[in-house]
């Protein structure tokens, strides 16, 4: 769950704290009054794209750090073992950028690039609308929530047993296929070979 928010240096905003409580948590105002700044930090501290213009005028950076608690699901679990990062406490994550486009991210204190903090924010947060970071709009989530719905592990197993019982067999069956037709093309080599020996009448010495 995303616990808190500190923005720095973004759009309008000069230094902002924003704590979330565990419940429902609601964001109103009046246009302009700077709701889609926050969506666009968070956005932001995700892994998503911006722009320079963002940065808070007359200043050469801007930061946003956003601190999640636990429980952690699965899939974050193991994203962070594989990253050696601890899922027994909070996950704190900072990302900075410049106006020279220099970026610093760190997970946990721990420096990572954009690929790995894309791979970990996108099991920790949805945000609905019109970017990255939307588990039902991203094609290789797709099969996984159609299984939920299946509800039958019996037949799910059973299926992918045939499955890559037919990949193996189609496997065989294209290096059988690749066989054959190498020896076809061996055996021509080799009675071409033969007819320009025989066609060339060699006699001993």
């Amino acid at each position: 769950m995303l616990q808190s928010l500190h923005i720095q240096n973004v759009a309008l905003i000069d230094n902002l704290n924003i704590d979330f409580s565990p419940n429902l948590n609601v964001l109103s105002g009046e246009t302009g009054a700077g709701k889609s700044i926050i969506i666009d930090s968070l956005n932001f501290v995700l892994g998503g794209k911006f722009a320079k213009s963002l940065i808070r005028q007359n200043c050469d950076f801007m930061k946003v750090t956003a601190c999640f608690c636990p429980p952690f699901s699965v899939e974050v679990v193991k994203i962070l073992k594989d990253m050696s990062i601890s899922d027994n406490d909070n996950i704190i994550i900072s990302r900075k950028t410049t106006l020279e486009s220099k970026n610093d991210i760190k997970i946990n204190g721990e420096p990572c690039n954009i690929t790995m903090l894309k791979n970990l924010t996108s099991q920790l947060v949805d945000i609905h609308g019109q970017h990255e970071h939307q588990r039902l709009l991203s094609s290789k989530n797709h099969l996984e929530i159609l299984d939920t719905f299946l509800d039958c592990d019996e037949l799910f197993d059973n299926y992918s047993k045939y499955f890559y019982k037919l990949k193996s067999v189609n496997e065989d069956i294209k290096k059988l296929n690749y066989s054959s037709e190498n020896q076809e093309r061996m055996l021509d080599l080799l009675e071409y070979q033969i007819n320009e020996i025989e066609k060339a009448n060699l006699q001993l010495n």
